[in-house]
Formats: C-alpha cells, sequence, structure tokens
C-alpha cells in the first residue's frame, strides 16, 4: 500500500502537518539554554530554519520532473475565488485572527497572574508542543467522523481553551488543561483546514492549499497588534473570551457536507 492510497493520503498528511509541534517542542529546551541571552535563541532558530530550507530544497523534485507528471492547469484567479472557496477562506482568516492571540498572549498572561514558576513559561511551551503531537490524528478523525464533525469537535475544544485562560488565568490546573487542548487542537485544525482546502481545489491543490495557509497567516499577522490595542482597554482577559467566542464562529464557515478522506474530491463537482 503507497502513501497515495486513499486511506493514507489523509493520515500521511496530518502527520507532516504535526511537524510544528516538535518544533515548537525543541524551541522549549533551546530558550531554557539561552535564558535571558534570547538572541542567541533567536541565532539557533535561524539556523535550524536555514537547515530545513536546504533540506527541502534538495529533496523536492525539479520543475522538469514536476512537468513529466503531466499538464498543469493554468491559475486563474475567477477560479481560486470560487462560490465554494469562500467559506473556506473566511474560516481559514478568522482562525487565523483567533489563534495568534493564544499564541502571542497566552504566557504574558498567566505570568501576569504568577501562575507559572521560575522558567514556567518554557514548561508551558514544552507541553503546548508535547499535546500538538496529538494533532497528527486529523486524517484519522476525518476518515471515522467526517471533516465537519472532527472540525466542530476542534474548534470548540480550541475555544475552551482560550476561555480557561480568560477566565481562570490564576489557576495552574486551568492553564495545564489550556496548554493541552490548545496545542493538541491548534495542530489538528490546521491540518483539517489542509484536507479541506484539497478537497475544495481538485485541479491545483497546491494552490488552493497555499492560498488558505496564507490567509491563516495573514489573520495571525494582524491580529496580535489589535489585540494589543484593544486590551489597554477591557483588559487581556476579556480579549481571551472574545476569542473563544469568535473561534466559534469558524463553525459557521464549515462546509455543508461531510468529506471522510482527500480523495473524495477526485470524485465530487468543483
Amino acid at each position: 500500500m503507497t502513501l497515495r492510497a486513499p486511506e493514507r493520503q489523509a493520515r500521511t498528511y496530518a502527520l507532516i502537518n504535526s511537524g510544528t509541534s516538535y518544533g515548537v517542542i525543541l524551541s522549549a529546551p533551546i530558550a531554557y539554554w539561552a535564558g535571558h541571552q534570547w538572541q542567541l535563541a533567536w541565532l539557533v532558530f535561524a539556523a535550524i530554519a536555514a537547515v530545513a530550507t536546504g533540506w527541502n530544497s534538495w529533496v523536492m523534485p525539479s520543475a522538469a520532473a514536476r512537468d513529466a507528471q503531466g499538464a498543469r492547469h493554468a491559475l486563474n484567479w475567477r477560479w481560486l475565488f470560487q462560490p465554494r472557496a469562500l467559506p473556506l477562506f473566511g474560516g481559514a482568516l478568522l482562525f487565523g485572527l483567533t489563534s495568534a492571540v493564544y499564541w502571542t498572549f497566552a504566557v504574558d498572561l498567566v505570568t501576569g497572574h504568577a501562575s507559572l514558576a521560575s522558567r514556567g513559561a518554557q514548561l508551558f511551551w514544552l507541553l503546548l508542543g508535547i499535546a500538538g503531537i496529538i494533532g497528527g490524528s486529523a486524517g484519522d478523525g476525518v476518515a471515522r467522523l467526517g471533516l465537519r464533525t472532527t472540525f466542530r469537535i476542534a474548534l470548540i475544544a480550541n475555544a475552551i481553551a482560550c476561555a480557561l485562560l480568560g477566565l481562570l488565568a490564576n489557576q495552574s490546573w486551568a492553564i495545564l488543561i489550556s496548554a493541552v487542548l490548545f496545542g493538541s487542537t491548534f495542530i489538528l485544525i490546521t491540518g483539517l483546514f489542509g484536507i479541506w482546502s484539497v478537497h475544495v481545489f481538485q485541479k491545483r491543490p497546491s494552490a488552493g492549499f497555499g492560498v488558505t495557509f496564507f490567509l491563516i497567516s495573514a489573520g495571525q499577522l494582524i491580529s496580535p497588534a489589535i489585540a494589543g490595542a484593544t486590551a489597554d482597554l477591557i483588559g487581556m482577559a476579556w480579549i481571551f473570551n472574545l476569542t473563544a467566542i469568535a473561534t466559534l464562529a469558524v463553525i459557521g464557515f464549515l462546509p455543508s457536507v461531510e468529506i471522510r478522506r482527500m480523495s473524495d474530491a477526485n470524485r465530487s463537482g468543483q
């Protein structure tokens, strides 16, 4: 059975997507080692990024090899922003906006309540990264429950993670549960967005995938500035509570039909 077998495509993609968690796990001991000399940590991260870039450049097929696989469909903006893609893109942008709040301000919020011991921030990220490995189960969740159902469960859990910090950031148990919920569901949700994008964009899955994750990143770029400015008015705890509500709003963008494997896109109309 090859990795292209329909029953293994979603699982393989989800496992690849969970690589972010291993990066978060690796960053924690590096940050712990660097201590107050945070510049050293960033130098190490930059070196790792350079190695990863070089490795990917070496292993990816050349343009000639890709062309040999068959004709490529020309990219058309009208095709890219088809009606079926609008909920996907809207949900991706909104999730980028909400998830960035947690990534950017979670540690500041809990340390502001003196909820984390010395070096606790690094331990928080370590726990979050370990939990993210669970997100590699996205493919199995889609196969068993369907994409829409798995999405709903993950988004509700992600919203609970945000609400726990908004309401109980002074409680150690709430912080631990929040880190586990957010770490696992963030990776899971991004994996589900990838599977959804392949379902929508049959002829150019890489293009649809790229735009989807560009919008997630765009939301993550915009959100911290908005949240930081608003926090001065209403407080960071309320920012997390509003983020939880906005995360639940992503459910309104989900597809109306269940998707159980990435290869379903090859049989469904576009």
